[in-house]
């Protein structure tokens, strides 16, 4: 059911909340002219543009700015809301990515406002990815490092259904097994990453391919000629 749009409701809250925090600097004319921009989003809108000012001014970001970016998110979803807020925090949090604002802000729209895949897949493929780097002790990569892999694995699948983040794991993790290539953990990066550009399949098609070209009753190719024809099939595309 469609139960229509709380315009009314959405500005009132808005209005009060700019009026409320003066140190935002908005002026009565221009809390009334944002708070009907945002009531255009209809349900949650409020909450949406209260939620994404209030994240930005608490980590640095200028009023203006802030405001004007929770304004484009009042007429978004939920769901980019959400995966923005989540995304931010975990660039921005010193015991996580510990990026600076303008990179958090940067790393956070790409999955985001500039992502046009599956929202809530890209927010869970990011922290999956993440996740992998901090509880791995045997990955060579900070943190850092390890949110912008995430980011640009995620975006470069943007295209496919049923998200990349854990085909993307179990590709990485093969790669540097003795019966998967035995790769050094830069060179596992580069296949796996390069071959998230071809969407989750792409991790079963090389393993498939690699098993059956190196034993004996297959191909019985070297680890090198095997991963060389696993990653051309594996970037087959339709």
């Amino acid at each position: 059911k469609n139960p229509g749009c709380p315009a009314g409701r959405e500005f009132v809250v808005t209005h009060g909340y700019l009026v409320e925090r003066r140190e935002l600097g908005i002026s009565g004319e221009q809390a009334r002219v944002i708070a009907r921009e945002v009531s255009r989003g209809c349900a949650n809108a409020a909450l949406r543009f209260m939620r994404i000012v209030n994240l930005l001014t608490a980590t640095g970001v200028p009023s203006a700015e802030a405001v004007k970016i929770g304004q484009e998110f009042g007429l978004r979803t939920d769901a980019e809301t959400g995966a923005f807020t989540l995304i931010y925090e975990k660039a921005f949090a010193k015991d996580q990515l510990d990026l600076d604002v303008r990179s958090s802000l940067s790393l956070a729209r790409s999955l985001t406002s500039e992502f046009k895949g599956d929202i809530e897949h890209a927010k869970r493929d990011f922290q999956e990815i993440v996740s992998y780097c901090k509880d791995n002790r045997n990955i060579d990569m900070s943190l850092t490092d390890c949110g912008y892999l995430a980011a640009r694995v995620v975006k470069a699948a943007e295209r496919f259904d049923g998200g990349i983040g854990r085909s993307f794991v179990r590709l990485l993790e093969f790669l540097r097994q003795p019966s998967g290539g035995g790769l050094t953990h830069k060179d596992a990066l580069r296949v796996a990453e390069d071959l998230a550009k071809q969407g989750p399949v792409a991790s079963e098609n090389f393993e498939t391919t690699y098993r059956y070209a190196t034993s004996k009753q297959g191909l019985g190719l070297s680890s090198k000629d095997a991963i060389a024809l696993a990653s051309e099939l594996s970037a087959t595309k339709k």
